[in-house]
């Protein structure tokens, strides 16, 4: 059980080191510059502008693999103590 343990922690932060696997995330600070009445037409086109810049994304850490490895450090956890 241990060997699976350490197979899939190596694994999971192996996977998470690639680019495509992680998360993305819209930067909302990019629309501090729209204009402010958020129903005309300009507001809708610099804010569908806004969500086509690929520069207003940010990557985070995939969620799924950091909930594998915090499974992980708590059998690493329990494991150690148990001995």
């Amino acid at each position: 059980m241990s060997i699976f343990f350490v197979v899939l922690s190596t694994l999971t932060l192996t996977l998470n080191t690639i680019p495509e696997l992680r998360d993305r995330v819209f930067n909302s600070s990019a629309l501090a510059g729209l204009p402010a009445d958020n129903q005309s037409d300009a507001y809708l086109a610099a804010l569908k502008a806004q969500l086509a810049d690929e520069d207003n994304y940010f990557y985070t850490e995939n969620h799924t693999f950091e909930l594998i490895e915090v499974v992980c450090i708590a059998w690493f956890t329990l494991e150690y103590c148990l001995r």
